[in-house]
């Protein structure tokens, strides 16, 4: 492996550390998911896994190529490397709270959908 390839794989490997230590350290509550999310003035698509807002902020914070945030797990890749991390209960209902219109605020299409939010 080259120093370069080795170098790429080790700043992608930090930033998957730092990006499972700030969903564990983000909150136990989406409600305060969502205030670090308005704060960073993030907004996201709902009901798209590579768009949504949390997607579109560790993409953006960790200049990632892709990311990918379903119920479970959140996908990285950098273009070279590839991984998972697996969500927290809190980003788990964050997103699902999202997903059903529960932050218009941090919605791109918030207009197309008014008051669609439903209670879980």
């Amino acid at each position: 492996m080259s120093s370069s390839h080795a170098d790429k794989r080790a700043d992608f490997n930090l930033k998957v550390a730092r990006i499972n230590l700030e969903l564990r350290e983000m909150s136990d509550n989406p409600d305060k998911i969502a205030l670090t999310m308005l704060q960073a003035g993030v907004k996201g698509v709902r009901q798209d896994a590579s768009a949504c807002v949390l997607s579109r902020y560790f993409k953006e914070k960790y200049a990632l190529n892709y990311v990918e945030v379903t119920a479970y797990h959140v996908y990285l890749t950098d273009g070279v490397n590839h991984t998972q991390v697996d969500m927290t209960q809190a980003s788990n209902r964050f997103i699902e709270h999202f997903d059903t219109g529960c932050y218009p605020d941090l919605d791109i299409d918030a207009q197309k959908y008014p008051d669609e939010c439903i209670s879980l």
